[in-house]
């Protein structure tokens, strides 16, 4: 059998060992039937096309190891020579999201770079499968779990206890309000949440949230409007609301790319492009959009002075063209070496194929 049968062997063990395809060792109760309670599997034990290597205790459990034989038939010789015969990779070309600044003289040339990266990625990633296929040249080892007897071990997990928020201070009149905690006097942060003496206004994972929010016990929603993309933070200046989205969906904003009142800074960009969209205010209830950036760039860093609004993003990865295949297949050991030389072959020409624009970043805007 193939290392499938590991799934049959973990499902097995935590019901009834009898049922494994183990050579029977059942004890007999004094009248001389079977015992209800079947043992463990024992060291030389046959499980498909394994067999059991090694049995011991680990604290109320029992550890079952498991060796099956490799599932291709190689010699050391093959596999010796596959690895000798790789050729040598661009060691010249930039590394994929590299802060090293290099000079460029045009867009041509920043094409070039962006080039020979994403060939060098394409190379690695071809190389990476290349050795998990050479892993069917080795013998494979599987580990299940039993109690002594032959039920399955459980962990339990305790849930972390998380506190109640405290409730807030309770201002006394909107003419009282706080606002986000800055770095720098006169240079604003941007924030999930921003607020003026009337109105908050809330990011969430279904878009912008407008509320009413004085007097405070009649607070309440008056506008939702949908973003963009998964919206993230956003800044409040009067009239106008910048808000940022990023164009892949899911998870919370990164902390890669903050400050904790300027240290542990790294300047990592969030995945995904970023769209920066420009909202009226003027009338609360409805939010009317006045201009949107798209850029191809992952989120950074933002600041706000004034009425202007400073934006870092950065594009530090190429994206595989969606239509490349960049899968490795061979049936066994001898065709390996061959189908990996056609890979890189086909890998090259499609990447040598691709306009300049594609390795370019992008900023559309929309009025």
């Amino acid at each position: 059998m193939s290392r499938l049968h590991a799934l049959a062997l973990c499902s097995l063990l935590a019901t009834h060992l009898g049922a494994c395809d183990f050579e029977s060792h059942e004890p007999t109760d004094p009248d001389g039937g079977t015992s209800a309670r079947t043992e463990l599997p024992k060291v030389g034990d046959r499980v498909g096309d394994g067999s059991v290597t090694e049995v011991r205790n680990v604290g109320d459990c029992r550890s079952v190891i498991v060796t099956h034989p490799p599932l291709w038939a190689c010699t050391a010789q093959q596999v010796d020579a596959i690895r000798k015969g790789l050729p040598e990779p661009d060691k010249t070309a930039p590394a994929s999201g590299s802060s090293n600044l290099l000079p460029l003289s045009s867009c041509k040339d920043m094409a070039a770079i962006r080039r020979r990266t994403l060939a060098s990625s394409l190379r690695a990633s071809v190389d990476s499968q290349l050795q998990q296929l050479l892993q069917n040249c080795s013998p494979t080892v599987q580990y299940s779990y039993a109690n002594a007897a032959g039920g399955s071990c459980r962990v339990s997990y305790v849930d972390a206890s998380v506190s109640s928020p405290q409730p807030g201070k309770q201002v006394d009149g909107a003419e009282q309000y706080s606002t986000t905690n800055v770095q720098h006097e006169g240079v604003d942060e941007a924030d999930f949440v921003k607020n003026d003496a009337g109105y908050v206004y809330v990011l969430s994972q279904s878009g912008l949230h407008v509320m009413d929010a004085w007097p405070a016990p009649e607070t309440r929603q008056i506008a939702h409007v949908a973003l963009a993309g998964a919206g993230t933070r956003l800044f409040l200046a009067g009239d106008r609301l910048v808000v940022y989205a990023r164009t892949t969906p899911g998870g919370a904003p990164s902390s890669a790319a903050t400050c904790t009142y300027g240290f542990s800074c790294r300047v990592q960009p969030e995945p995904g492009g970023t769209v920066v969209q420009v909202f009226d205010i003027s009338s609360p209830a409805t939010p009317r959009e006045l201009v949107r950036h798209e850029l191809s760039g992952g989120y950074v860093a933002s600041r706000r002075i004034g009425n202007f609004v400073h934006t870092v993003v950065s594009e530090q990865s190429i994206g595989t063209p969606p239509d490349l295949d960049v899968m490795l297949r061979a049936e066994d050991v001898t065709q390996l070496a061959g189908a990996y030389r056609e890979k890189l072959g086909q890998l090259e020409a499609a990447v040598a194929a691709l306009e300049d624009a594609y390795f370019l970043p992008t900023l559309r805007t929309t009025d």
